[in-house]
């Protein structure tokens, strides 16, 4: 069974995003400087005029969203799980109802 009008789960859609997941704004941006660029990590929250160029955050604000981000990851796969064992119900029963009509032909 294909997924008819499946929105690309790559796609960058700001709106989307900001209205399902408010967080995962902050989450993504995080993501893309730990990944492509620097963040300067902190243990207290105190500005640095010298290095406003250089994003930062503090350990607690990280650690937070990081389990946070575990959290929606953990849903995502529950999510996931359950939509896989539907999807072979529905295939287990179409199979029987399959092999009941050929039996009674």
């Amino acid at each position: 069974m294909q997924l008819k009008n499946c929105w690309d789960l790559g796609a960058k859609d700001e709106l989307f995003i900001s209205v399902v997941e408010p967080e995962a704004q902050k989450i993504n941006e995080i993501r893309n400087y730990l990944e492509h660029k620097f963040i300067n990590i902190k243990a207290i929250d105190i500005t640095n005029s010298d290095r406003e160029k250089i994003p930062d955050i503090t350990i607690d604000d990280l650690e937070e969203k990081t389990l946070h981000l575990a959290q929606m990851a953990r849903e995502a796969l529950i999510y996931l799980s359950a939509t896989i064992y539907q999807e072979e119900c529905i295939k287990n029963e179409n199979l029987s109802l399959l092999q009941e009509l050929k039996t009674k032909s």
